[in-house]
């Protein structure tokens, strides 16, 4: 299996910058302190930082973990709230290796992940994976670089996250439950009309979305699964 910085060295980077920008466009409030440049000025300045993100992200020196292979993949999943498409998710090849019942194999959010680490994830070699790199190149870039393509603001939200964990830690009982009612008073909102069986088929209707997920996600993990103990039996004969 290659890494996802080979992954990426091996596309196009323009290429890359259209898929990004296709699933995340720039928004509106993000260009706050651009009004006196021209539209022409302001995509060139997003595509120059762009380059120069995935340009670092080539060249960056990779960072091995070596107590945890990392693997990313894709699998088909109920991907909003009404329709069927793929999602990209990370496991912990060890984990997987000594579960036998795959649905007990956890995926990990890695946003908060340093770069030099998170660029030696390795990239399933599964069907599905292949067909589908420039999703897998995509999702990688936004999770890395959610807190900047430098992850400049990392430091400070890693030290914001541990010291919201202490405070819950220390003060249980400051904790508060979401009272929605109260919510919707104080904001003006309506309260959404329920019809008599709604909310026993919406159930239904999420539990057959998540069981078709799992299922998915299932045959994935199967597959790299038997990868990875190919690799290990040739490995070993060799």
């Amino acid at each position: 299996m290659k890494t996802i910085q080979q992954v990426i060295r091996e596309h196009d980077s323009k290429s890359i910058e259209r898929a990004y920008f296709y699933k995340y466009p720039i928004e509106l409030d993000e260009l706050n302190g651009f009004e006196d440049i021209t539209l022409g000025e302001i995509k060139e300045r997003i595509s120059k930082r762009f380059q120069d993100f995935i340009e670092r992200l080539r060249t960056l020196e990779v960072e091995n973990r070596h107590d945890e292979q990392s693997v990313l993949f894709v699998y088909k999943a109920q991907s909003d709230e009404a329709s069927l498409g793929k999602e990209v998710g990370l496991l912990h090849a060890g984990e997987l290796m000594q579960k036998d019942d795959l649905t007990d194999v956890q995926t990990y959010a890695y946003e908060f992940t340093e770069q030099k680490e998170a660029l030696g994830f390795f990239v399933a070699d599964t069907k599905l994976t292949q067909d589908n790199l420039m999703d897998v190149i995509v999702q990688f870039l936004y999770e890395i670089s959610f807190f900047g393509y430098e992850q400049e603001r990392l430091d400070q939200e890693k030290d914001e996250l541990e010291k919201s964990i202490r405070e819950i830690e220390e003060h249980p009982e400051r904790l508060k439950k979401l009272d929605f009612d109260e919510i919707r008073k104080k904001y003006g909102l309506h309260k959404d009309e329920e019809y008599p069986e709604e909310h026993e088929k919406k159930n239904k209707f999420y539990e057959a979305a998540m069981d078709y997920t799992n299922y998915c996600m299932c045959i994935e993990m199967e597959r790299i699964k038997n990868i990875l103990l190919n690799k290990k039996v040739c490995t070993s004969n060799s």
